[in-house]
């Protein structure tokens, strides 16, 4: 089943965007919230860096939130394996 395509207006860094997606309203609103307090809090610790500096260095950030969570969900999966490996033999 395909999920509906919808438009939504957001605010990031004092600009306008429009976006389409089939993510709900909130999820949108959430992550654009998210990029505008990291370009706000680059923006502020460093001042005078250009709009495509701050923008770059806001999406580093949030790629290395996400290869974190996806070593940790690697590692997490070994441990399950390690576990089951433990735990079938009991069985």
């Amino acid at each position: 089943m395909t999920r509906e395509i919808k438009k939504y207006s957001v605010t990031v860094f004092h600009q306008s965007y429009t976006l389409r997606s089939d993510e709900s309203e909130d999820q949108i609103c959430q992550a654009a919230q998210l990029v505008n307090n990291l370009m706000t809090e680059i923006e502020q610790g460093s001042q005078g860096l250009e709009l495509s500096k701050i923008a770059v260095l806001a999406a580093l950030k949030l790629a290395n939130t996400v290869v974190s969570g996806k070593y940790q969900v690697e590692r997490n999966q070994q441990c399950i394996k390690d576990l089951i490996s433990k735990i079938e033999p009991l069985l």
